[in-house]
């Protein structure tokens, strides 16, 4: 009699998240998203509330550097999840 387990395939939602050894790629980018939005979103409240009464080029600029630092932070930590990166 052998003694080998057999092989256990992996469930439906395994291989539609996972790929061969990682997360697939459109997943990524939808957590991605889902970040960027999220804090965006939080970001736009915050200053919304902080620049009360303020002109309309400081409100601009602000959410600028807002969306530029959230892309460039939200990219860094997608990044420490590629694969290589460790």
């Amino acid at each position: 009699m052998s003694d080998t387990l057999p092989l256990s395939t992996p469930s439906l939602s395994h291989r539609v998240l996972f790929g061969p050894s990682e997360l697939r790629a459109g997943w990524r980018f939808l957590l991605f998203l889902a970040g960027v939005i999220d804090v965006t979103s939080t970001c736009n409240y915050l200053l919304r509330l902080l620049l009360q009464g303020s002109g309309q080029v400081v409100q601009f600029l602000a959410r600028e550097v807002e969306d530029i630092l959230v892309f460039l932070v939200a990219s860094w930590i997608m990044a420490r999840f590629a694969p290589g990166s460790r």
